[in-house]
């Protein structure tokens, strides 16, 4: 399907004169925008909004974002809180999943368009398809939302840019950039934390039980087939050095990576399925993923030559840098507007520390009692909540405290390590590149040596950064 068949059906009929412009399948308007190479606010971004009473749809530029404030003053409704994906693919019937067309009128949706759209001589959107955009000219796009409203709501993304003049963080207010319902709720909704999936049950069970074999482990992984084929793929690149046919999930623990290795990384797979984040940005789930998978493979590398100095299991070192991160996640599953925004901010100021940027988005208003607790600890109330080892619960707890010296250290100071190492390849949320003296100390390395080990890493895991389009 390139446009959904209504919208297909006014445009024939109104005589609307468009282009289509077809692409690979994307998971967003940001991929799809890339792939093209169509400058953001040529884009027309579409969002469902909903105050319980009524369901409205704005629209503005993709490199826009959305004043809830002053949508709901120009609507006069209530407080908006983006409706669901489950309930738009109800609306938005004979569109694929996912694609919000900004047309809402020829739905019976009230919309409204933000003014700084009609300054463009082409306005470019996605019409019901993640594999097309539909192209108008300036003419036909103002006559196509003559029946919307017009006003301005959105602001540019650059207004939260930090200045850089600036020595300290000072961003504009960012409160009118999240709904409030969401906010009244965050104190309710963090503890909500989502169940482990039935995945990750049975295999900690067959992690658990010390009569497991390689067909137990092959049993839980091949019902699910995006599983089994991201192991595979993981075990067939030169990166982990096989050179044999690899035809299984059994060959692919038996030959090249190992039960323990095999069964952290299907857990760490299984763990992402409840969440649902963007795919995109600095803080999407691709570059979530890669930075994961990145984590516990360097961690494994890094417990290599710590091996006879220090006392560790490779196993509980491999699963902590794979899950350490997952508080961040978790915000974007529970909170998904000030995930969205929080996103956007570190994608246009990349030399900032997250740990201060997540403050500005979530110590506001009433979230302020959620301004000392971050994603670390968030990241360490879920690993509790799913019973992992201390071991994991410590390093997600500590990850950004490279001082810590109390119980489990090692795996902590280790992952710490990690992060810096990757940092140095804009890889990862580190608050900097230069690794702490005390750091190194603490796990009697050299600098030296230890850069030298990230850089021929980083080198060669090109083939396991494998994304997660087949995880999804």
């Amino acid at each position: 399907m390139s446009i959904a068949a209504l919208i297909k059906t006014r445009l024939i009929k109104e005589n609307f004169s468009y282009d289509l412009l077809t692409h690979a399948h994307t998971q967003s308007l940001e991929q799809a925008a890339a792939l093209l190479q169509i400058p953001p606010r040529m884009i027309a971004r579409a969002i469902l909004l909903s105050d319980d009473e009524q369901t409205i749809m704005a629209v503005l530029p993709l490199n826009h974002v959305l004043d809830f404030q002053s949508l709901q003053e120009l609507s006069g409704t209530g407080r908006l809180s983006p409706l669901p994906l489950e309930q738009a693919n109800t609306i938005l019937s004979d569109c694929e999943y996912g694609s919000v067309p900004p047309l809402g009128q020829f739905y019976g949706i009230a919309t409204y368009v933000d003014e700084s759209l009609y300054s463009l001589t082409t306005v470019i959107f996605e019409a019901g398809s993640h594999e097309s955009l539909v192209c108008l000219n300036h003419h036909d796009f103002e006559r196509i939302t003559e029946s919307c409203a017009r006003h301005r709501f959105a602001q540019p993304l650059d207004m939260l840019r930090q200045n850089e003049e600036a020595t300290e963080l000072v961003l504009a207010p960012v409160d009118n950039f999240m709904p409030d319902s969401q906010i009244t709720g965050h104190l309710r909704d963090l503890y909500e934390l989502p169940a482990m999936p039935a995945t990750a049950l049975a295999l900690l069970n067959v992690r658990d039980d010390i009569n497991s074999t390689i067909e137990d482990l092959v049993k839980v992984v091949e019902k699910d087939p995006s599983m089994a084929a991201q192991i595979l793929r993981y075990a067939r690149s030169p990166f982990f050095a096989y050179r044999g046919e690899l035809s299984s999930v059994h060959d692919a623990i038996s030959r090249a990576l190992g039960f323990d290795m095999v069964i952290n990384l299907a857990l760490g797979l299984s763990a992402l399925k409840p969440f649902q984040i963007p795919p995109d940005g600095p803080l999407g789930m691709n570059a979530f993923w890669r930075h994961a998978s990145f984590s516990a493979a360097l961690a494994q590398r890094l417990g290599k030559h710590l091996s006879g100095k220090i006392k560790f299991n490779p196993g509980l070192l491999y699963l902590s840098g794979l899950l350490h991160n997952f508080g961040l996640i978790l915000f974007g599953h529970l909170f998904p507007s000030e995930y969205f925004l929080l996103n956007k901010l570190v994608s246009i100021n990349p030399d900032l520390p997250l740990t201060a940027l997540e403050k500005q988005v979530l110590g506001m208003g009433h979230a302020r009692d959620l301004m000392e607790v971050g994603h670390a600890t968030v990241g360490s109330w879920l690993m509790e909540f799913w019973n992992m080892p201390e071991e994991v619960i410590l390093v997600t707890r500590h990850h950004h405290n490279e001082q810590y010296s109390g119980e489990h250290a090692t795996y902590v100071q280790v992952i710490c390590l990690t992060n810096y190492l990757l940092k140095q390849n804009n890889i990862g949320d580190a608050p900097g590149t230069t690794i702490p003296a005390h750091l190194l100390e603490a796990l009697s390395l050299d600098v030296d040596e230890i850069q030298q080990i990230g850089k021929e890493f980083v080198a060669s895991c090109a083939d396991i950064d494998l994304g997660m389009s087949s995880v999804a």
